[in-house]
């Protein structure tokens, strides 16, 4: 606290000396003044008025005002609080003249007063920056309680503003006016946002927009404006959403502007109640405004629903219009010398039109045309307005909004991200989202057992890509095929959720590992340049080993492994291609094939002699040690951007050559069992559109797999990695894809290899010992017929001969004829071959011979003769397999009689 004090001369004389003496040591000794702290002062206490106390304060003081009534006009014009004891009981009154406070300083915080009687302005904030009014009353200023002038992202909430003029904003951006009883107009101000405030105060207007663009007022309760509730005028991409009217004397929503063209569009007017307002119009387009929304609203018991006066394409669906005097209204039937408004009143199908309560249509059909049998919820024929404006499909029921839910796994700031891309969303279609965070490791024990009873947790669901492809294998997941185009992403990239031709879930943004980074002005320090070849990337290693200081020329992040095993999928795709890194996943390729142990032998062990590594560090602790010049370079993912202190100074480069990097993408699907299927594929085409991928990437921290996705969306350091992997192929995570053993034991290796790399051949061996191994091609099982029946095996006939009939699904036209097989010993002929129905079952067979001499022969030699003899007829098997052209396994058995005739001299042949 402050308190007043008086001095003698002499003390006064003594303390100039010392102060005298202090500046000389200081310009001796450069010493710095200490700055003072904030302190508080208190009026009356320390001084009288408030004005007093403001001109006393320092920056950052706070001004406590006991109860009491001050009669001031207050000019705030330096940084400090205003906090009033009791805004009942702590007045400052104009006492009819001027303003009563006026703020022309930034940041300044006023709280508990009562604000009164000022002849202008309760408040004027004027070129005020981020200051704060809260909790006041503001009442009884002849000319407006709050106005802002030239004022920015100021905050004025939990206000009582009544006064009888309204409050307004005059060029004035960014400021947030919440939790108020307040009306408000504004004039040439953008991006602020106006919400749950109570407007009751009686004026022409409750909230009155004017060539103000992209502000939000939403969630108000408005009973009062005798024009209007919310009126508009030459304002564009404002949204109005979520607001109660209720009824009154006036116009309840008014897009208006001068009488010339196309001068108010692009708002958005969804999910308000506009209700009980008999006596005028619920909704008014006038004066040439174009291209508005106007969705999801209940427009109800007004004399005219929607007033229309030479307004035309605009939207205007999913809204209830309600037992309006008049639903529709258009000028141009008053007076044809107006031009008819033409707007469009659905949504197409099957998203659908409004709710009109004196709709008497049926609905017994379904489809676009409504003429399928079955009902839809939509009527079967449209509603007519008049003949220039038809609601080609209105709904039976009410409207009511879709609440979509998101199930994904992100939390904090990552999930702020992604909100922001929800929020987009719900302002383009008018549908809500809920977000829930599951991890997909616990998705994995919920889901199968909720699918299995055909119930879903959510609309859209973020997941691993081998649990989509599985799943939507079962059915349990939407094939959606038809809801993007494949080559709108990046190549490979939605190779992870397909099967076959048909592709079961959507490639979102995501992390990318692109490849070596390092320090823009370390390279520029040293004179270094990113290599562009395999002898320049060596060359650039030895001269980062050269540096005084340096460590080792790359740093090696671990922790439980998986940075190595993304150093190690590098130089895989690099040097073997992307191909390479598909087979090894897929295990179609030996860890310890020559093609594998060629690429550590030639590429990476090399470096690890000659020391051009660290030893492995917890990545963390590498990333800080190499931003801090130990080390030269660091292979880690994007999301490093996000971690150091001036991304700016990062670059990246990819090991010369590379045509594939790893890319952690993630994947999301809808489940067959949402209730909601139209609104959730929206959301999934919308994720997967170059509009919804810009805004994440925007936010910095990730990589669109959408192709047309600007690269100027992207912040500095987020564009460098997207052009460095423009072009190439995408894919997914080696070792995150196999999982389980695999993966321990693959980050174990390969901490023994970066320590030990003569360990190299056993590495590679213990690491294929727990890879996939080659999936079992599949199979198709054909129905075989042999002919003859029954084979006299000392007949000299030259052929045995086999029909061949595969399945449903499979076209006996793709069978490869040198393939076939007798018991994988006797080839089929290649000719005659010929494909007919032989037995008449309406299937078609594919006929081949076989040698008879070559057949009799391998049955002798795999057969009892002496039983034969003995029984004279025995039956055997025999089987047929070969392959499709596509490499499908085929095979089938017949069973066939043998006997043997038994000649003179038989055992002289057939010596027993």
């Amino acid at each position: 606290m402050r308190r007043e004090c008086r001095l003698g001369r002499k003390a006064v004389s003594g303390i100039m000396l010392v102060l005298l003496t202090i500046g000389m040591l200081s310009l001796a000794f450069n010493i710095q003044p200490v700055k003072a702290e904030p302190t508080t002062i208190i009026v009356p206490d320390d001084y009288p008025t408030i004005q007093e106390a403001i001109n006393a304060a320092k920056e950052g003081d706070t001004i406590f005002v006991e109860a009491g009534t001050y009669y001031e006009h207050v000019v705030v014009s330096k940084t400090v609080s205003l906090v009033g004891e009791n805004k009942s009981t702590t007045v400052v009154d104009g006492n009819w003249r001027g303003t009563t406070v006026t703020i022309t300083a930034n940041n300044v915080s006023v709280s508990g007063f009562t604000i009164q009687h000022g002849h202008l302005y309760g408040i004027h904030l004027v070129y005020s920056v981020a200051s704060t009014i809260i909790d006041n009353v503001i009442i009884q200023n002849d000319v407006a309680g709050i106005t802002f002038s030239y004022s920015n992202s100021n905050r004025i909430e939990d206000n009582i503003v009544a006064s009888p003029g309204y409050s307004y904003l005059d060029h004035s951006y960014g400021n947030v006016i919440a939790n108020n009883t307040i009306n408000l107009s504004l004039w040439y101000s953008d991006n602020n946002m106006i919400i749950n405030n109570e407007i009751a105060e009686d004026s022409q207007y409750g909230i009155g927009i004017s060539n103000s663009n992209n502000n939000t007022v939403q969630n108000n309760t408005i009973s009062t404006g005798y024009y209007s509730a919310i009126s508009l005028w030459e304002a564009f991409y404002n949204k109005i959403a979520g607001n109660v009217i209720l009824p009154y004397e006036g116009t309840s929503i008014e897009v208006y502007n001068s009488i010339h063209v196309d001068k108010s569009s692009g708002n958005i007017i969804r999910d308000n109640l506009i209700n009980s307002n008999y006596t005028r119009n619920g909704v008014s387009l006038v004066g040439n405004s174009t291209n508005n929304t106007i969705v999801s609203n209940t427009i109800a018991a007004n004399k005219r629903g929607v007033f229309l006066w030479q307004s035309s394409e605009n939207i205007i669906y999913h809204n209830n219009i309600i037992n309006n005097t008049e639903q529709v209204h258009d000028i141009s039937w008053d007076n044809p010398s107006y031009s008819a408004s033409i707007n469009t009143w659905d949504d197409g199908y099957p998203s659908g039109g409004n709710y009109w309560s004196d709709y008497n249509g049926t609905d017994l059909y379904s489809g676009v045309y409504q003429n399928e049998t079955g009902s839809d919820g939509i009527g079967d024929a449209p509603y007519i307005i008049d003949e220039n404006s038809i609601d080609n499909y209105p709904l039976m029921n009410p409207w009511s909004p879709v609440t979509l839910t998101v199930i994904g796994p992100w939390a904090g700031t990552e999930l702020d991200k992604f909100l922001l891309v929800l929020e987009a969303f719900e302002e383009k279609t008018g549908i809500n989202v809920e977000y829930v965070a599951y991890r997909a490791g616990e998705l994995a024990l919920i889901l199968p057992s909720m699918f299995e009873v055909h119930t879903t947790p959510g609309d859209l669901i973020f997941m691993w890509p081998w649990f989509i492809k599985e799943k939507g294998q079962e059915g349990h997941i939407l094939e959606v095929t038809d809801l993007v185009n494949e080559s709108d992403f990046s190549l490979g990239a939605l190779d992870p959720v397909k099967v076959g031709d048909k592709l079961y879930g959507g490639a979102y943004t995501g992390k990318v590992k692109p490849g070596f980074w390092y320090r823009k002005s370390f390279f520029e320090a040293y004179g270094l340049t990113p290599p562009t070849t395999w002898d320049e990337f060596v060359a650039l290693l030895n001269d980062i080993a050269a540096i005084p200081g340096v460590v080792n020329p790359i740093a090696t992040g671990d922790g439980v492994g998986w940075p190595l095993s993304d150093i190690v999928e590098h130089f895989l795709i690099t040097y073997g291609g992307p191909q390479l890194h598909k087979d090894l996943t897929a295990g179609t390729v030996s860890w310890n094939s020559s093609q594998v142990k060629a690429i550590f032998d030639d590429r990476i062990v090399p470096l690890l002699e000659a020391g051009y590594f660290s030893e492995p560090i917890e990545w963390t602790t590498a990333l800080n040690l190499w931003w801090n010049g130990d080390y030269g370079l660091y292979f880690m993912g994007n999301w490093i951007t996000e971690m150091v202190d001036d991304p700016d100074d990062l670059g990246v480069f990819t090991l010369p050559g590379a045509e594939g990097v790893v890319f952690g993408t993630a994947y999301f699907f809808i489940p067959t069992y949402t209730e909601h299927m139209d609104e959730a594929k929206q959301l999934f085409r919308f994720l997967a559109s170059a509009e919804a991928q810009s805004i994440q990437v925007a936010q910095g921290g990730h990589i669109a797999t959408n192709i047309y996705v600007p690269l100027d969306a992207y912040p500095p350091v987020d564009r460098t990695v997207a052009e460095a992997i423009e072009g190439v192929e995408v894919l997914p995570d080696l070792d995150d894809t196999i999982g389980g053993e695999f993966q321990v034991i693959f980050w174990d290796q390969l901490k023994l290899l970066w320590v030990y790399p003569a360990s190299l051949d056993q590495v590679l061996d213990t690491i294929q010992a727990v890879a996939p191994k080659p999936p079992t091609p599949p199979f198709a099982t054909a129905t075989i017929d042999i002919d003859p029946d029954t084979l006299n095996l000392r007949s000299k006939g030259k052929w045995i001969t086999a029909y061949i009939e595969l399945p449903e699904g499979y076209n006996i036209e793709d069978i490869n004829v040198s393939t076939i097989m007798l018991n994988d010993t006797v080839p089929a002929e290649l000719r005659p071959v010929t494909i007919g129905d032989y037995d008449d079952d309406g299937i078609p067979d594919l006929m081949v011979k076989f040698e008879r001499a070559e057949v009799i022969s391998y049955i002798i030699a795999n057969i009892n003769v002496t039983k034969l003899f003995e029984e004279r007829f025995m039956t055997i098997s025999l089987t047929i397999t070969g392959y499709l052209n596509d490499g499908i396994q085929f095979k089938g058995d017949d069973a066939v009689r043998i006997r043997m005739p038994t000649p003179r001299g038989l055992y002289k042949i057939f010596p027993i």
